[in-house]
């Protein structure tokens, strides 16, 4: 594959990329603002029930209260307001300490409640994070690119989310950056028994032609006159001193010139082997 295909492969990637994350970020903002929307809501129903409850007390007040218009009768309300100031005091304190609690658990609760949704929120852009990971994964991987280790960050992640999963999936990601490496370590083995081990194409010329030399002696015969001999058998019969005349062993018919002749410069006459080879 060429540089520029790679290119084109890789812009691709990071466009794909980008286009996850901009949908992402528009269903997070579609998420913000529904939230919003429900908020303005809630605090127009809240408002709304404010309305309604003081029209409800108005009501009872119309119904259940009369002015007091004889002096007589004004006394008698005196009196019995002095009475009931008592008890109305100690019940309107109990209602205001009972609202104070009210308001202090529905803090806490909403508190919890905000705790639990950021766990929550952080586990969901965890795992955002990780299936962005194997997605870049798998397409480097298609583009004959290796994962060298595991990140130490996607790691912690798959350790936080292990509970949500069926399966430990730091363990899963752990057993495919093996087989990777496996099938790398596969290939570099393979691609050294390819090597040659007799003669290095690399080495200078002269180990090439001494290594050239010394498979034709092993490998072949030397020509000797019309016959072929051994290159062994060869070396043999000339350090064979048998061969050698001496004065007891040479010709008879010319012992003068042709004795001195064959004491002076002996001659050597191979051993020639006629079996056919």
């Amino acid at each position: 594959m060429s540089e520029i295909e790679l290119l084109v492969n890789e812009i691709g990637i990071q466009v794909g990329l980008l286009t996850n994350q901009l949908k992402e970020e528009k269903a997070h903002l579609a998420e913000v603002q529904n939230k919003l929307s429900s908020l303005t809501k809630e605090a127009e129903s809240k408002t709304h029930s404010k309305a309604l409850l003081e029209d409800e007390i108005k009501e009872l007040e119309a119904i259940y209260f009369r002015e007091t218009k004889h002096d007589k009768e004004i006394e008698e309300a005196a009196t019995a307001f002095a009475g009931q100031s008592a008890y109305l005091r100690k019940a309107l304190d109990d209602v205001r300490r009972s609202n104070e609690k009210l308001r202090l658990e529905r803090m806490s609760f909403i508190a919890d409640c905000r705790k639990k949704l950021k766990i929550y929120d952080d586990y969901i852009w965890g795992n955002e994070k990780l299936k962005m990971f194997l997605e870049l994964w798998n397409s480097k991987s298609s583009s004959n690119f290796q994962l060298t280790e595991l990140p130490s960050a996607i790691r912690e992640t798959a350790q936080k989310l292990v509970k949500y999963y069926d399966t430990p999936i730091e363990s899963t990601l752990e057993t495919a950056l093996s087989a990777s490496n496996l099938n790398e370590n596969k290939e570099n083995t393979t691609f050294s028994l390819d090597q040659p081990t007799n003669c290095d194409p690399v080495m200078n010329v002269g180990v090439l032609e001494e290594c050239h030399v010394n498979t034709e002696l092993e490998n072949s015969d030397v020509a000797f006159g019309s016959q072929i001999v051994d290159s062994s058998r060869l070396r043999m019969s000339i350090l064979d001193t048998s061969l050698i005349p001496t004065k007891g062993t040479a010709h008879k018919g010319d012992e003068t010139g042709s004795e001195s002749m064959l004491l002076d410069e002996p001659t050597v006459e191979p051993s020639i082997d006629t079996t056919s080879y």
